[in-house]
Formats: C-alpha cells, structure tokens, sequence
C-alpha cells in the first residue's frame, strides 16, 4: 500500500527538508523515508527489528495511509502502535498525548537492552 500521495511528498520534499529538518537536510533525505514507506522489501527487514518501537500516526495523514501503519506495526514483533485522532501526519508530534505516551513506553520499556553490535562506544 503506497504512500497516499507521492507526487505531493515529490513536490513538497525541498520545502520539508528546509523547514522541519533546518541542518542541512536535502530534497533527498525526505524522498528517501517516502521510498522507503513504499519498498515492497520493507515487509522483510520488519519482523527483524529486536528492540521494542513505538509508532505514532495520526487518522488524517495525507502522505501515509493509517492501513500503512497498522500493517507495519503488525509486522514488527515487539510494536506498540497509536493513532491520534483528527491529527494529520505531522500534527501527531504537535499532539499533547505524545510526550506522555513516549514517557509510558520508555517506561515500560525500560528494562529492556538492544542486542550488542560488538562495536565499543567512545566516552564523552
């Protein structure tokens, strides 16, 4: 299932790339995450993510359809998902719930550690 929209997000990518993504993020960079809502491929890669994720919508998104989301949140094992009513695709990170529902998740999911890549992280 497409994005609702591609030719607008083809459109409107250098606008917002410039406005929500300011440091130096290109036209490319938004049309990278539209290719890769719509990769048939993506149902693959899903079910392997081991860390629990939490994915956010809203009912009204014009680019990603809510059927989108709730198929990609089926097929990540450990997926929790919410839709914000009456919130179009970046009015769900405007929304009041969020902050309070990531808090829950973080919560919830505090015990729980990625796997270890084997790399080591620097200090400071």
């Amino acid at each position: 299932m497409p994005l609702k929209q591609p030719r607008v997000l083809d459109l409107l990518a250098p606008v917002l790339a410039r406005v929500f993504f300011p440091a130096g993020s290109v036209r490319e960079d938004v049309l990278l995450i539209a290719r890769a809502v719509n990769d048939p491929g993506i149902a693959d890669v899903l079910p392997t993510i081991t860390v629990p994720v939490l994915l956010v919508c809203g009912n009204r998104d014009n680019f990603v359809s809510v059927a989108r989301y709730e198929e990609t949140a089926r097929l990540i094992p450990d997926a929790t998902f919410t839709v914000y009513r009456g919130k179009g695709h970046l009015g769900a990170i405007s929304d009041p719930r969020l902050a309070p529902d990531i808090l829950d998740f973080a919560a919830r999911n505090a015990e729980v550690s990625p796997p270890s890549t084997g790399r080591r992280v620097p200090a400071g």
